[in-house]
């Protein structure tokens, strides 16, 4: 099973829709057989925003999950954190998908953009 991480913003601009749009593409891409990294998710933990969780040490383990996964997503919106996350996965070779504000709400379009970029992957590393 592939496993995809999402990056995105999360502290900066409209928290809700950054969390919703991340959860119905979390749930597009697990129903096509993905399994998800979502760390939106963290805007709900109670102790994320505490002093002793600076952005620092989320964005080391973040670097850390993404080299163990498949592929990155890059969600819409201004985030230092999700630019570097992406930084990280073209360093590594993973591929990344880019998601623009018109894509965003698109879960499904962008599941099927998933799926064609692993099929072209295994096409060429097949030939």
């Amino acid at each position: 099973m592939k496993v995809i991480y999402l990056s995105g913003p999360i502290t900066k601009g409209n928290r809700n829709q950054h969390f919703y749009r991340s959860c119905e593409l979390q749930r597009a891409l697990m129903q096509n057989d993905y399994a998800v990294i979502n760390p939106m998710l963290s805007i709900v933990m109670p102790s994320a925003w505490q002093p002793d969780m600076p952005h620092e040490l989320w964005l080391k383990m973040d670097l850390e999950i993404i080299s163990r996964c498949d592929m990155v997503i890059r969600m819409p919106g201004e985030s230092v954190g999700a630019d570097e996350e992406i930084a990280r996965a073209v360093l590594l070779g993973l591929p990344v998908v880019m998601i623009d504000e018109d894509e965003a709400e698109d879960a499904e379009g962008i599941a099927d953009t998933v799926r064609q970029v692993f099929q072209l992957r295994e096409k060429e590393a097949a030939a």
